[in-house]
């Protein structure tokens, strides 16, 4: 589902995009990670008129006092972002 967004595709244009792709597999046959969540992602775009970003910047990330939560990592606090250690081979 994600291969098919394209450099500078909103939510809107890659939900109107996945819509348009067959099922992987046929209902209630097999399970498959959905990408139900991003299009809850363009509803959330939708219903507000604000991006998906800044809408949970101001409804719920600034309300709860959560200054160092978002979707990316500033430039200035990256030096505070945890590295992903994984087991040598």
């Amino acid at each position: 589902g994600m291969t098919l967004a394209k450099p500078g595709m909103d939510l809107a244009a890659w939900t109107k995009r996945l819509a348009e792709q067959p099922l992987v597999h046929h209902p209630g046959t097999r399970y498959h990670y959905a990408v139900g969540i991003d299009v809850l992602g363009g509803l959330v775009e939708a219903v507000s008129g604000h991006p998906l970003d800044q809408f949970f910047e101001e409804r719920i990330f600034r309300p709860l006092a959560m200054p160092d939560t978002a979707f990316w990592v500033p430039a200035e606090k990256r030096n505070r972002l945890v590295v992903l250690d994984a087991p040598a081979p």
